[in-house]
């Protein structure tokens, strides 16, 4: 089939809607169009409730380069009334439950064996200098790693250990690693956690959800828990240290990490831990990348 377009569509009737989810999709997305050799995606967001923020999405949506267009409905397109037949539509129907639909990367999986490599989602341009700017402005020659720790009261089991990532942080402060952890997200901290000279919370001085994004692209790790934006560093090139607690998930996670210590896709220096976040892991684990990345990290001292 020869198109220059893909149709994607988000069903809010269908799919789990977390923002993570959609990051997924997005993937898949770049994925398809790479395999398939498309150059430009006519996004469709069906079944929404109009009253809910399309800030949001929309949001999310820039961080995909090929978005040509963005439509809301708060219907279904009756079977894609007007959409040429021969024209290439995401999700495919035998891939829809191995896919973002279900917080599942499956379908990534089996696109990136097609295609051979991820494909970085991106903030828009005045994004990323946005977050330039940001770092710029509250970091003295220091290296950026972006932290997210997950506290969410209506799912507690994989939260964050905020006393153990206090411990982490303030070890590295008594070691003077040149570091500054930037914490994104909108997820209540612990004074003990902000009153450390080495953490910045980046709600607190201006962030917003897209500056978060910026910041993760922009940083030279991720690191915290299994969430939402953790997606993000997993979609991604670049370096990641994230935990989730091994009961969490533990069937789906099976799945998703077929017999292996991580996803198919993972490179040497992005680790996925069912693990607890203790002090003792969360350290041993970042001085290991810290050391192994040095060298390249040293622009920013």
């Amino acid at each position: 089939m020869n198109c220059n377009s893909l149709t994607a569509i988000w069903d809010f009737s269908k799919a789990d809607n977390r923002l993570g989810s959609f990051i997924i999709f997005q993937e898949e997305l770049l994925q398809f169009c790479l395999f398939n050799h498309i150059s430009m995606i006519n996004l469709y967001f069906e079944s929404m409730d109009l009253k809910q923020s399309m800030a949001v999405w929309t949001t999310l949506a820039q961080l995909n380069p090929a978005i040509n267009s963005i439509t809301f409905s708060s219907n279904k397109l009756p079977s894609h009334e007007g959409l040429n037949e021969e024209r290439l539509i995401w999700p495919v129907e035998d891939l829809i439950q191995e896919s973002s639909y279900y917080g599942s990367t499956l379908a990534v999986q089996k696109l990136w064996k097609q295609t051979g490599r991820m494909i970085n989602l991106l903030s828009p341009d005045s994004e990323i200098q946005r977050a330039k700017n940001w770092l710029g402005l509250y970091l003295d020659k220091e290296i950026p790693v972006v932290v997210h720790l997950k506290v969410n009261p209506l799912d507690p089991q994989s939260n964050a250990n905020q006393e153990a990532w206090a411990a982490f942080f303030d070890d590295c402060l008594q070691k003077k690693i040149p570091v500054k952890f930037i914490l994104i997200g909108s997820d209540q901290i612990e004074n003990y956690i902000k009153e450390l000279h080495n953490i910045i919370i980046s709600k607190e001085y201006g962030g917003d959800i897209s500056l978060d994004f910026a910041l993760v692209q922009q940083s030279v790790a991720f690191m915290g828990m299994s969430s939402g934006p953790c997606n993000l560093a997993i979609m991604s090139s670049n370096p990641y240290l994230i935990w989730k607690h091994p009961n969490h998930h533990s069937d789906k996670m099976e799945k998703e990490f077929q017999g292996m210590n991580g996803f198919i896709f993972s490179t040497e220096h992005q680790k996925f831990f069912r693990e607890f976040d203790t002090f003792d892991h969360i350290s041993t684990q970042f001085h290991k990348l810290y050391a192994d990345h040095l060298s390249e990290w040293k622009q920013w001292i």
